[in-house]
């Protein structure tokens, strides 16, 4: 099928895991996660507990996303 200004193609984003940091809000440090990467946003994966003081970490903010350069 041809994509026309009607029928407009959408593609699914591509989603990644990657390990990063992220913030715990609780114990106030930054600790290693697993990230859910979908284009440019990342947000940690659902159900993943602090290391430290085992908190959920579904609230924390990512710091940094670890790239390949």
């Amino acid at each position: 099928m041809i994509a026309t200004l009607e029928q407009p193609v959408q593609t699914k984003p591509i989603v990644r895991e990657v390990e990063g940091s992220v913030y715990c809000p609780f114990c106030t440090r930054t600790v290693a996660a697993t990230l859910v990467a979908v284009g440019k946003r990342a947000k940690s994966k659902p159900g993943q507990k602090c290391p430290r003081c085992g908190s959920s970490l579904d609230a924390g903010y990512v710091v940094m996303p670890m790239r390949a350069a």
